[in-house]
Formats: structure tokens, sequence, C-alpha cells
């Protein structure tokens, strides 16, 4: 069996180690990095895989990694993750929407299944525990759309452009004050606690 080459990226010394001795004890040839800026400085990657653990579950933080790290290499992206049970569903969602090949749930998955998993991916597959992404039917007719004004739609379309408010208030025929308003109220609807958040719920 062809030797499985990963680039390992985990800011938490004494875990990237721990996690570094067991794949290479698995016969997995390891390439760490102590963050994702390390690595995206690396000029002669030259891996199978790019493994993310991140040291936070809070996903906005991680999908501009992930996003950062697919721009700048095509080397199929997978997280190892930690995150919120209640919000572990919608957070591996999304990261496989914005093209990550594989989510590892840290604390329930052991080392063979891991591997398993890793050359899985590595073969061309997409990897996420089908557990983790079931949503009960009571919880899908209990989650309701958010409802947005058409107004409010409008601010978050060019919000979405990446637009200053200032700019927005100039092409909808509006003032600025009025905008901040609005994405204040958009902020609230989508449960985000800054612009950019609401933007990524909003998809």
């Amino acid at each position: 069996m062809e030797r499985l080459r990963i680039g390992l990226i985990d800011e938490t010394v004494l875990r990237r180690g721990f996690v570094q001795a067991a794949l290479e004890a698995a016969d997995i040839e390891v390439q760490s990095f102590a963050s994702v800026t390390a690595c995206l400085e690396n000029e002669a990657l030259d891996v199978d895989l790019l493994v993310l653990l991140p040291t936070t579950p809070q996903t906005l933080l991680l999908l501009i990694a992930v996003k950062a790290l697919a721009e700048r290499y095509q080397t199929p992206l997978v997280v190892i993750g930690h995150a919120d049970p209640q919000r572990e569903a919608n957070a591996i969602r999304e990261l496989l929407h914005v093209g990550v090949k594989g989510y590892i749930p840290f604390a329930s998955t052991d080392l063979t299944e891991a591997v398993a998993a890793l050359r899985f991916i590595k073969d061309g597959g997409t990897f996420a525990p089908l557990k983790n992404l079931l949503t009960s039917k009571k919880e899908r007719a209990e989650k309701q759309p958010v409802a947005l004004t058409g107004r409010q739609h409008d601010v978050l379309e060019v919000l979405r452009q990446g637009k200053p408010n200032k700019i927005i208030a100039y092409e909808l025929g509006m003032s600025e004050s009025t905008v901040k308003v609005h994405v204040r109220n958009i902020m609230r609807r989508m449960g985000a606690s800054n612009r950019t958040e609401a933007v990524f719920k909003s998809r």
C-alpha cells in the first residue's frame, strides 16, 4: 500500500506532537505546521492531504482558515474537529460546502477509524460521520427560515459583495445611518455577532 503523506496543522504543541507520533506509528508520513500561516508560507508542500486541527470550535474563524488553504493549494482538506455537539451538524455542512473533503470528530474517532477515513479521502472520497449530519424530523419542523424585509434583502445582497456601508447607501439610495440600522437588524435576525458572520449564515 502506498504510504500516505499528510500536512498536519495544529497550533497546540503537545497535541500536535501526540497526533504526529500516532500517525507516524500507523506508517503515515507527517509534515507538521504550527499554524495555518506557516503552512501557507511553505513553498515546497508535497503531501496527499492537509489535516487541520483547529484550536477553537468557532465556525467563522475555521471557515476563513479553510478558504485560505483551499485558495493556496489544490490538496484535499480534512478537519479533525471538536465543535459544540449542539452545533456540529451545521458546522460540518458549512465546512463541506466550502470544499473540505473530510470531517473527523476528535472526541469520538479512534486511530484506526481516523486512518481509514484519511485513506478514503486520499482516494477521492468525502468523509463525514452520518450521525452528526442527520437531523431529526422534529428539529427540521421546528427550524424556521430567517424572515427579512425586502429592504433588508437588498442590503444583504450588497453586503455579500463585501462593500462598506457608505457604498451600500449610495447604491441603494438610502442614508448611511439607515444602512447601519438594516445591518444591525440583519445581524440580530441571523444570530450573528458581526456582518461577516451574518453573510456566512445567510448562505
